[in-house]
């Protein structure tokens, strides 16, 4: 299946959820691929007239409806409608209602057979609980007759809602019947009803219940021969040709007349928003974020736990209180945006109405059936510290530690759990009233009174983030009863001063008079720890600081929570790079969160692929701050870099050979794995090399899909790289393709003109072959002459650019590269690397020119600075960039010519 294929697919699979149109962000999040890749396919469907282009920001689209056949295009349609052709087109004809083709699908059939019903429908009675949708329905079957043409394209849509004269039952039956004058006090002119109006159309009467029975039976007598009389008329009769909608939120059997209940031919239910699927689910909350971010005009997201409740919490009144509490967090959210304005508006828990909340905490845990609090939006994080104390215990008892070792190591963990509480309790309270935010209203009561009775004979005051801390520790000690069995095990903890004995006491007494629940001893022991201000006292220990650093909206934050969960400990920081980021943004960001999170024993920076991999060094450099990297990243490797990294005493080395031994990646050259690996390279790691790896990536041969490919940066002077050097150390190093020849004596080195030639691939095999009966490749003899450079660059482009037109790029650098080659006394070799570069950057300009975002000039380390560049050599280049510019509409910053004529300095002949 062609790319194009598969994305014209996607996009009507996903025309179903989002109405209102897919991004290319969207588009690219689902097919996992960058924005600019996703653009480009859309647009290209877009001129073959697959689908249309919805102007805004971002640009949105859909797929053009399926052309009309004999079958469909109305030839009898609708009334000859076959069931077998109404079930295949439900999906299509209800593309904005969620479950269309799930939950919902037999309902929504049966609702579309009695629309449809020659020749004017069937009445139908649509029940469910309130918020259910039930209006909306309704709505969407009017919408569907008068587009299919069962009504007049005109035809009324009359809504209206019993309820609201039910109290007054003449004048609810005269806002539905009309009134004739003088029917009653205040009636002094005929005035017609709402049956009159729905004419020709349809009539939906939601509460359909709250009709006296007078009325039922008017409404009866309309269905059955179609006549009524306005309020106040006893001869004259009128008639009116109405679809009937009922709605109700009661069993109707019990609540209408028999008469009426059994003139609805078809009667439907709406399922509640609890019996539906999470999908459905997730999908109704994306539509009603959609359209929030719409109205405010500005990126919206929602915070992963925010997510969470609103997915998961009890939410009575079904749809429409679903997308009540969204508007509401998105109001809040937005109004804190304009008072701290950002590049997004961001929901966050903080922002949900109190009933979402509430509603959420009702799961509440009891002892001997007794309720105990269920504060969920913090307490549900606190490490277990008994899981952690046991695992400690263990691990010292294998390492052979004596007691004193034993002591400090246990004393290490509880003094652990200790920063964490009060970082928490820290993070949202400011006053009193802050800690009742985080700890259920009645345990926070509790220990207010038993610590102000405490006071008399404490050293020094209990702060609130104390007090908070204590509480936030016993509601996770309360509603986890993992928490509470098997104490009997726990080792012994260090002793608290016992003036916080005493107060710990004291909390304990409060809790048995108020709940009739003993805490255990060694329960009221951690309560005196967590009371006394350990805090103050130990200076920072030097310690290995672990930084998960990988591509994608949440990849490495998800890797270091799941380690830090299992470990009882934030040993684990993250980074996440979302695709459409610059790598200079997460260098940046990389680089601050190393500085912040150093203890003085360096960092161990464990990463996926592409640019992040060779970040490490430069950072290093930097910072002065000893950083190694390890790449390939697993779960099972960073369970491992965080036990070891637990232990004040393992040094960085130790860490990471030990991460390196989690992942089976080699740490000699006799150890090596039949695994291989082929590296490409070029000036930056990016740009060309990240090509060479996609390219090289597509066309291995199934046999071979145990290789490895990885783009690394290289040094144009020296033509070396340390990344390079221990992928040759550590695995299979099979070869090397490129714009540029390393120094690795022994790795056969392929140039990337040889590689994108048509016969390259038949090459690439012959490689894999060879190295897969361990037989020695042979070394191509022929060398790259300047007239070959064109015809190369141009099948290398074909095979790797999205945007540019490599033709025309090439015959623009044959004619321009003259000056530049001269100038700089360019090989072959490195002239080829270099049109590969340009043409590569000039390929993603063009992309994020198309997609609207401002494209970055390449930064590597080995840029000269203007200062120390010829104007002569610039000004070669510059002439180049300039023809560039103009013939493909891209602004090309001015340090680009900097840094080609950093990389165009000749290097030590290979």
């Amino acid at each position: 299946m062609k790319k194009t294929d598969l994305v014209e697919n996607t996009l009507r699979s996903l025309s179903e959820q989002y109405p209102h149109g897919i991004s290319a962000e969207q588009m690219g999040r689902e097919l996992y691929l960058d924005r600019s890749t996703a653009s480009r396919y859309l647009n290209e469907l877009v001129r073959e007239g697959k689908a249309r282009k919805i102007p805004g920001r971002p640009v949105k689209y859909l797929p053009h409806p399926p052309a009309k056949t004999e079958e469909n295009s109305g030839k009898g349609a609708p009334d000859s409608m076959s069931p077998s052709s109404r079930q295949a087109s439900v999906g299509e004809l209800f593309t904005d209602i969620v479950g269309a083709k799930h939950s919902l699908r037999s309902v929504l059939e049966e609702a579309l057979a009695a629309v449809m019903y020659p020749p004017h429908g069937l009445p139908m009675l649509i029940t469910g609980e309130t918020g259910t949708g039930k209006s909306h329905l309704a709505h969407t079957l009017y919408r569907i007759a008068a587009e299919r043409g069962r009504l007049r394209h005109d035809a009324p849509f009359v809504a209206f809602n019993c309820a609201e004269y039910a109290q007054n039952p003449e004048l609810l039956m005269g806002q539905l019947f009309g009134v004739k004058k003088g029917a009653f006090t205040g009636a002094v002119n005929d005035r017609p009803g709402l049956v009159e109006r729905a004419d020709g159309g349809v009539l939906f009467l939601d509460e359909i219940h709250r009709l006296p029975p007078a009325g039922q039976e008017m409404l009866f007598y309309l269905i059955d021969q179609g006549v009524f009389r306005r309020l106040g008329e006893t001869t004259m009769e009128r008639r009116a040709r109405v679809l009937l909608i009922g709605a109700t939120t009661e069993t109707p059997e019990t609540v209408l007349l028999p008469t009426l209940y059994r003139r609805f031919s078809v009667k439907v239910t709406l399922p509640p928003l609890r019996e539906r699927t999470r999908e459905e689910r997730e999908i109704l909350l994306r539509r009603f974020l959609e359209r929030e971010e719409e109205k405010m005009g500005a990126p919206l997201t929602l915070s992963d736990e925010c997510r969470q409740m609103l997915l998961t919490y009890p939410c009575k009144g079904n749809i429409g209180q679903l997308q009540s509490d969204v508007q509401i967090a998105c109001a809040r959210a937005f109004l804190r945006h304009l008072q701290q304005p950002g590049p997004r508006v961001t929901v966050t828990i903080e922002d949900l109405p109190q009933t979402v909340l509430q509603e959420a905490s009702k799961k509440t845990a009891t002892i001997d059936g007794k309720p105990l609090p269920r504060k969920q939006r913090k307490a549900d994080q606190i490490p277990n510290i008994y899981e952690q104390l046991v695992r400690r215990k263990q691990t010292m008892q294998e390492s052979g530690a004596n007691d004193t070792r034993m002591s400090q190591s246990l004393e290490e963990v509880v003094d652990q759990y200790v920063r964490v509480l009060m970082q928490t309790s820290r993070q949202d309270v400011d006053d009193l009233s802050g800690g009742a935010r985080l700890i259920e209203p009645e345990l926070y009561k509790i220990l207010h009174e038993a610590v102000s009775e405490a006071e008399a004979f404490l050293p020094s005051p209990v702060g609130v983030h104390q007090l908070t801390a204590v509480g936030l520790h016993m509601q996770a000690w309360l509603n986890d009863p993992e928490r509470r069995r098997n104490l009997s095990s726990l080792p012994e903890i260090p002793p608290a001063p016992d003036p916080y004995i005493r107060a710990a006491e004291c909390i304990a007494t409060h809790i048995k008079a108020r709940w009739g629940l003993d805490l255990p001893a060694r329960e009221v022991k951690l309560i005196a720890l967590i009371l006394s201000p350990r805090d103050q006292k130990q200076s920072p220990e030097r310690r290995v600081a672990v930084l998960v650093a990988m591509h994608g909206e949440s990849a490495a934050h998800s890797m270091a929570d799941v380690t830090n969960s299992l470990l009882g400990s934030p040993v684990i920081h993250a980074v996440d790079m979302p695709l459409h980021q610059p790598s200079s943004v997460a260098f940046e960001r990389i680089k601050q969160t190393v500085r912040q999170i150093d203890q003085g024993a360096g960092v161990l920076l464990l990463v996926d692929i592409g640019s992040l991999t060779t970040m490490g060094e430069a950072i290093s450099r930097e910072l002065g701050i000893a950083v190694e990297t390890v790449p390939h990243v697993s779960l099972p490797m960073v369970i491992e870099a965080g036990r070891k990294a637990l232990y004040t005493e393992n040094r960085l080395e130790e860490v990471a050979d030990a991460v390196r031994r989690a992942a089976q990646l080699p740490t000699t050259l006799s150890d090596r794995p039949p695994s291989r690996i082929i590296a490409t390279v070029c000036y930056t790691g990016e740009g060309a090399a990240v090509t060479l790896e996609n390219w090289l990536r597509e066309h291995l041969p199934d046999a071979d899909r145990d290789v490895t490919i990885r783009s690394v940066r290289i040094d144009p002077e020296s033509r070396r790289s340390p990344l390079l050097e221990h992928l040759a150390r550590t695995h299979r190093l099979i070869a090397v393709v490129g714009t540029v020849a390393p120094e690795l004596p022994g790795v056969p080195y392929l140039p990337a003109w040889e590689m994108l030639q048509p016969e390259g691939v038949g090459r690439l095999k012959q490689l894999l072959s060879a190295t897969r009966t361990a037989t020695i490749f042979p070394s191509r003899s022929d060398r790259l002459t300047y007239d070959r450079i064109p015809s190369l660059v141009e099948q290398g482009l074909l095979e790797t650019s999205r945007h540019l037109n490599p033709r025309l790029f090439c015959r623009i650098m044959q004619k321009e590269m003259d000056v530049v080659r001269e100038q700089f006394d360019l090989s072959a070799d490195r002239e080829l690397g270099l049109w590969m570069h340009v043409g590569t950057w000039i390929d993603q300009w063009i992309g994020a020119r198309l997609d609207g975002q401002i494209p970055e000039c390449p930064q590597p380390e080995s840029d000269s600075q203007p200062s120390e560049v010829s104007p002569s050599n610039i000004r070669a280049w510059q002439r180049v960039l300039d023809t560039l510019s103009q013939t493909f509409s891209v602004s090309i910053p001015e340090q680009m010519a900097i840094h080609l004529c950093g990389l165009s300095r000749r290097s030590p002949s290979t």
